[in-house]
């Protein structure tokens, strides 16, 4: 290599090391910028967190980057989390990083986690899911869209499927619930069919800790699979699921990116169906 090509790669290097602190430096801005979000929401009386904003934000990131925008955003996401939950600032410039991860290999679980009860559900949770979902999803929809969202949880899926179906709980009340259940036309597949956490403790790992007890349950009782759906423009729920080891299933067309099933659940009602093996390596 000529002294010309060293000095146009040591060009470079300064270059994108230039670029590596502007990014840093617009991370914390961003970080910061959250925090205080999310303080002017509390004040308000309002959880610190939207729903609808957090997939505005990764719909953006997806627009701009693609796939891997989505998890760049929800890096984001959760470094905005980690400081209105109490975690330590982001590093100053220049400071060593010491950062304690669980032995999963992911973000450190909050204490909060930990302290919650999980159980099978039971028929008389059912009135209080319902009024969790028109609460819950509130700052994401009005009250007529939240009230239209509990109806697709009847009270059948508590009769015929509490078994299967988990909560978190803590002296508050109920913080988290899972609804799923096992496919009575074969032995093999078992389905996650609603999710809900309090949004107070979203980032926390609740659903993570849910969809991971679901799983072992579901691989005891013989099930090889699991299957979930959600819609094309819910990119928390794509990213949280990739997150977990789904692999999106093939659809009959794509959106940004996405393989969509057009009319999954009625006409105009796309889908992204995802699937994964309740323990890797199952055949």
């Amino acid at each position: 290599m000529t002294g010309a090509s060293f000095s146009a790669v040591e060009e470079q290097l300064a270059l994108i090391a230039g670029m590596d602190r502007t990014i840093a430096a617009l991370m914390r801005q961003r970080t910061d910028a959250a925090r205080r979000l999310g303080e002017l929401r509390t004040a308000m009386g309002r959880p610190r967190s939207e729903l609808a904003w957090e997939n505005e934000a990764l719909w953006r990131y997806r627009a701009e980057l693609g796939p891997l925008g989505v998890r760049l955003g929800m890096l984001l996401l959760e470094m905005a989390r980690d400081v209105s939950d109490g975690q330590p600032d982001l590093p100053e410039h220049g400071k060593d990083l010491a950062v304690s991860r669980s032995s999963r290999g992911g973000r450190m679980e909050p204490e909060v986690n930990a302290a919650l009860e999980l159980r099978q559900a039971r028929v008389s949770d059912h009135r209080m899911i319902v009024g969790c979902v028109q609460q819950w999803w509130s700052d994401s929809r009005t009250p007529d869209q939240a009230r239209e969202l509990s109806l697709l949880l009847p009270k059948l899926f508590l009769q015929f499927f509490s078994g299967t179906s988990l909560v978190l709980e803590d002296d508050a009340g109920m913080r988290a619930f899972l609804i799923g259940f096992y496919s009575a036309d074969n032995d093999e597949e078992a389905y996650i069919h609603f999710v809900g956490v309090d949004p107070t403790l979203r980032g926390q790992g609740l659903a993570r800790r849910l969809y991971t007890e679901f799983l072992r349950r579901a691989d005891a009782a013989g099930r090889r699979e699991v299957r979930a759906i959600t819609s094309p423009g819910n990119t928390g729920s794509i990213a949280f699921h990739q997150a977990m080891g789904f692999t999106l299933e093939p659809g009959d067309r794509e959106v940004d990116g996405l393989p969509v099933c057009s009319d999954y659940d009625g006409p105009g009602q796309d889908r992204v169906c995802f699937h994964r093996k309740t323990v890797p390596g199952h055949e």
